[in-house]
């Protein structure tokens, strides 16, 4: 087998074109492939949620806070299995996803305490604007009825601030 790099090989992509922030695929697997730690033997692929093509920090808060939390799950579970079963390349890879999940969801939140727009929390308000708008034309309430407009408003602002990112 040569040592030439293949060019269609996914870990000598850059993820977000190169732009500020963004870092090469080449980078992540070798500060985080089991696959090249002596305990794997195999020489398995292994799945990295950080190299996945659909990461980008330019993702909607509010969507990373979850996708993140789920893989922590994920994460935990794995290492849960691998302590179980006594299989050491699952238990160290659960860990690694975990501490991964665990950055981006701070992260995520992070952002979001920076008020950066967030397209699912404005279109949640928007909606519950309109529910609430709906309440207060049926209950006769015009206080509630006009809070509910201000709220439909943010909303929209904030998905078409969203939207421009």
């Amino acid at each position: 087998m040569s040592n030439q790099q293949n060019p269609h090989d996914a870990r000598n992509v850059s993820i977000n074109n190169g732009e500020e922030g963004s870092y090469h695929r080449e980078q992540a697997y070798a500060s985080y492939a089991p696959n090249n730690a002596p305990n794997n033997p195999s020489g398995a692929p292994y799945y990295d949620p950080r190299i996945s093509t659909e990461y980008s920090s330019k993702r909607d808060p509010y969507i990373e806070k979850m996708t993140s939390n789920l893989w922590c799950k994920a994460g935990q579970l794995q290492s849960m299995v691998g302590s179980w079963v006594g299989h050491q390349e699952w238990e160290t890879s659960g860990h690694h996803t975990q501490s991964w999940a665990q950055d981006n969801y701070q992260e995520a939140e992070l952002r979001l305490q920076a008020n950066e727009p967030s397209w699912t929390h404005g279109e949640y308000d928007r909606w519950m604007g309109k529910l609430e708008a709906a309440v207060g034309h049926v209950t006769g309430d015009p206080e509630m009825e006009a809070k509910a407009l201000m709220r439909t408003r943010q909303g929209t602002e904030e998905v078409e601030k969203a939207s421009e990112l």
